[in-house]
């Protein structure tokens, strides 16, 4: 099996939730996640290809849009 995380930002995850007609359920069972975690995963992918899956917490600003103290 292959490892959650690393499934997750290979789409493989997505892919075979697609691939079994959005059988969530048995792609949760299969990597490991919950059946909401496959199902997201999933939404975002259609919705943005596999750079929809990028995790964008603690972005950096720009300087520009950098404010001062």
């Amino acid at each position: 099996m292959i490892n959650a995380v690393q499934g997750y930002l290979d789409g493989q995850i997505t892919q075979q939730a697609i691939a079994h007609d959005h059988n969530y359920a048995e792609t949760a069972a299969k990597y490991s996640i919950s059946y909401q975690q496959a199902r997201n995963y999933t939404v975002k992918y259609e919705a943005g290809g596999v750079e929809a899956l990028r995790d964008r917490r603690g972005r950096v600003k720009p300087m520009d849009e950098l404010s001062e103290l």
